[in-house]
This record gives C-alpha cells, sequence and structure tokens, in this order.
C-alpha cells in the first residue's frame, strides 16, 4: 500500500517538475505527458485499491468527479488554460486515496498542488511575456511614442 503510494506521489513530483519545465521552456503542457501520467495513475490505482479492498474508492471517484468539473469551469470561465485543467485531472488521478483522510471535509488536497504549480509558474510566464514583447519591438513602438507625444 505504501509504496503505491510512493510512487503516486513520485509520479506527481516528477509530472510537476517535467510539466514547469516545458510550460516555462515551450508555453505548453504536452497532452500526451499527461495521457501517459494518467494511464500510470490509473494501472496503480488499481492496484491500490485491491490492496487496500476499496476502503477509500468513493472518496476517490467523488474527489474525482468533483475536481474534474472545477477543472472544466475553470476552463471554460478562462480562468485557466486547458493545460493546467487538464493537468489538475491528471494531478487528481495520482493523487492517493488514502491521502484524502476520513474526514468528510477532506476535499480535493491536491488542487492546493496545482495551484501552486500555477503561481510557481506565474512569475516565469510573466518575464517569458515581456521578453516576447520587447522582442517585437511592440514595447519599443509604444514608448517612443509616447516620448514623442511629450
Amino acid at each position: 500500500m505504501y509504496i503505491c503510494e510512493a510512487i503516486l506521489m513520485a509520479l506527481i513530483i516528477l509530472l510537476g517538475i517535467y510539466v514547469s519545465y516545458t510550460d516555462i521552456k515551450n508555453g505548453i503542457i504536452q497532452n500526451k505527458i499527461l495521457l501517459l501520467m494518467s494511464i500510470m495513475g490509473i494501472i496503480i490505482n488499481i492496484v491500490y485499491f485491491i490492496i487496500l479492498k476499496n476502503e477509500f474508492l468513493a472518496i476517490y471517484f467523488i474527489n474525482l468527479i468533483i475536481v474534474s468539473i472545477i477543472a472544466i469551469c475553470f476552463y471554460i470561465f478562462h480562468l485557466w488554460v486547458a493545460g493546467d485543467s487538464k493537468l489538475l485531472i491528471c494531478i487528481n488521478i495520482l493523487f492517493p486515496a488514502r491521502l484524502y483522510g476520513n474526514d468528510k471535509f477532506s476535499f480535493a488536497p491536491n488542487m492546493k498542488i496545482n495551484i501552486l504549480l500555477d503561481f510557481c509558474n506565474h512569475p516565469f510566464h510573466d518575464i517569458r511575456f515581456v521578453t516576447i514583447f520587447w522582442k517585437t519591438n511592440v514595447f519599443c513602438v509604444k514608448f517612443n511614442i509616447m516620448f514623442l507625444k511629450n
């Protein structure tokens, strides 16, 4: 049981590192890595739930459904891009069910991980946006027009 949890958490860490790197470098989260990690998570979770005797199966699927709906709504209302929404669903698939806890109020602790990853990436997106903005000379043109008016 603990081996499955350790593997799932290691996959989340590896996914976070890889996705952060590719998102910063290329500005995109690759669907194939999310699909691969989701498939690996589903296979490990099947073994995990066989060992746990389905004790946490209900809370796992309730969280998966609710977080998936939230992720889709975030995308629909333009709060996140599609890659971040798919990443949230993937992390939810990988998150070990026993770590949700036994409380009635243990809802989606993995959302905190994804939101943290998103906030960690935003400064790099801002820097990348400024460099693209600068390289396209849009900034220089606006800057020159502003000084010409004065």
